[in-house]
């Protein structure tokens, strides 16, 4: 049986718990340095980018997942206005809107501040939530982008529950 220290050096970087769940569950990952390591997911509607940091003086994994899109600068301000209202519903994590590149992207960080170490569903959940919130919100972002619609409707359309089958 490992000692408490190996065993805690084996997850100090909670990338490496990243990379051995990546591994388990088939998903491609580019460990591109100790302290980055990205993915790209083929989601529902699009490939999802997703950049996972972990920055030792902060004891701190940083996530973030974005789109493959950009947002045409006639469009900028009705999709910062939706990043405003999707941010108002989201529990954890957010939405960014990049005006330079024209991007949007989800973040979220797992703090594990006193050399609290990762665990395998701390990891998944932090992955889980970027994937998720970047689904969920997709076709409201591009209501937006492509339809012209405001950011109130595109919600709203796009977050429509339906009942029954068809």
């Amino acid at each position: 049986m490992a000692s408490v220290a190996a065993r805690y050096l084996e997850f100090a970087n909670p990338l490496d718990r990243v990379e051995m769940l990546a591994e388990q569950r088939h998903w491609p990952l580019d460990r591109m340095s100790e302290h980055e390591a990205v993915m790209t997911v083929n989601g529902g509607w699009c490939n999802l980018d997703l950049s996972l940091a972990w920055r030792d003086e902060l004891e701190m994994l940083q996530s973030t997942c974005s789109f493959d899109l950009r947002v045409p600068e006639t469009r900028q301000t009705e999709v910062m206005r939706l990043v405003c209202f999707i941010n108002a519903r989201l529990v954890q994590g957010h939405f960014d809107f990049w005006p330079k590149e024209g991007t949007v992207l989800f973040r979220e960080s797992l703090s594990l501040a006193g050399a609290a170490e990762a665990n395998e569903c701390q990891c998944d959940a932090l992955i889980r939530a970027g994937l998720e919130n970047c689904q969920r919100y997709y076709p409201a972002i591009q209501l937006v982008i492509w339809a012209g619609q405001t950011a109130e409707k595109a919600l709203d359309n796009a977050l429509l529950e339906t009942a029954g089958e068809a």
